[in-house]
Formats: structure tokens, sequence, C-alpha cells
């Protein structure tokens, strides 16, 4: 998921996003999009 630069990702949507991860073990990480732009959220499922 990258949310693009200049707006703001909702917190309910981050919120669903880390639940869904953490629900089947995925590790989510938050980091800066440099090739879109804006955030983007990566979940690894170990």
């Amino acid at each position: 998921m990258v949310v693009p630069r200049g707006s703001r990702a909702h917190p309910t949507i981050l919120a669903i996003v880390k639940a869904i991860a953490e629900r089947h073990g995925a590790q989510l990480t938050l980091d800066k999009s440099e090739r879109l732009g804006g955030l983007a959220a990566t979940g690894r499922f170990l």
C-alpha cells in the first residue's frame, strides 16, 4: 500500500492493515516510497 505524497494515510486504514498483519503473524513496516513518493506499508508474512 502506498499513500501518495501530499495526502494523508487515514489512521483507520493503517490500523486495519496492522490488525490484519498481526492476526496472520506478519510484520508490518512503514517507510517512505522512493519510487512512488509518499508512505509505503509493507507486510512480511513469517
